[in-house]
């Protein structure tokens, strides 16, 4: 059956996110760093909303949404930060249904937009997002910092 569950990520269901999550960092975390990031996401002023879904009873995916501000629109915006799929999960109908949640979640909040960004050689995301009408008449950087001169 194809249903699946999607909610807001909480105190009750962390543990559950946070095995899903160390394979998206492909590594057992630290306890310090489990600390942190459970703070961060419930405790910090970084705006952060993590929402999680479950398939028949099992964590498939998971996506961190950071607000930022249009200035233009003079209106709160989300920022899809990180979005990562189980690896068996990983098919067109997961994709969709997460994405169609996080159009419907922008919707319901009245948001003027949303941003991502995907590698350039990640050519199967940038052939799902083109199914939308998006507009790619944007440019993101990157400056890593620590490497700055």
């Amino acid at each position: 059956m194809n249903l699946l569950k999607t909610s807001e990520l909480n105190d009750d269901n962390f543990n559950l996110f946070l095995s899903l999550f160390e394979d998206y960092q492909e590594k057992k975390l630290e306890e310090f760093e489990i600390k942190k990031l459970k703070n961060d996401i419930f405790n910090s002023n970084w705006f952060l909303k993590v929402f999680i879904s479950f398939h028949d009873n099992k964590m498939v995916w998971f996506m961190f949404l950071v607000k930022s501000y249009s200035s233009y629109k003079l209106k709160d915006y989300y920022y899809l930060q990180d979005f990562f799929v189980q690896k068996n999960y990983r098919s067109k109908w997961f994709w969709t249904k997460m994405f169609e949640y996080l159009i419907n979640f922008s919707k319901k909040n009245n948001l003027p937009r949303l941003t991502w960004m995907t590698n350039q050689k990640n050519l199967k995301a940038q052939k799902f997002y083109d199914n939308y009408d998006v507009d790619k008449t944007w440019l993101f950087y990157k400056l890593n910092i620590d490497l700055w001169k």
